[in-house]
């Protein structure tokens, strides 16, 4: 989630960013998860973070001592390699205080596996593509 402080002084959502991990990140350690959707989402965002300073607000603390150790595995270095590309300060909120983002992280999601409006446009599509037009 990014958020931003409006001229009225309070933090509102200005983009929302949701990834799948993938079967080999479905396997990576809880901090490394918390890692990887950190990255994901500088990667996502990049064009509104890069050149201006930020604050990245996680519950996970365990992160903030793994990106201080120096002897790390190449995957977790080159995530740190990449932050430095940033002008950042990482702070740590206990997860009471993240109930929002935590919600968010455990939310549901609805998939519509049998799209019927997108099954006629393939339709159509198909259609038009072989009538030659």
């Amino acid at each position: 989630m990014l958020l931003q402080r409006q001229r009225d002084g309070i933090m509102h959502p200005v983009f929302f960013y949701s990834k799948r991990t993938t079967d080999a990140e479905s396997r990576y350690s809880s901090y490394e998860l918390e890692c990887l959707s950190i990255i994901n989402s500088l990667k996502r965002f990049y064009i509104y973070l890069h050149g201006i300073p930020f604050k990245i607000l996680t519950d996970c603390d365990s992160l903030r001592m793994t990106l201080n150790k120096k002897d790390v595995v190449p995957r977790i270095m080159r995530w740190v390699l990449y932050l430095e590309n940033f002008n950042y300060k990482l702070e740590h909120r206990p997860n009471n205080k993240m109930v929002h983002v935590d919600a968010l992280s455990r939310a549901h999601l609805m998939i519509i596996e049998d799209n019927t409006l997108e099954q006629v446009l393939g339709i159509k599509q198909a259609t038009w593509d072989k009538a030659g037009n």
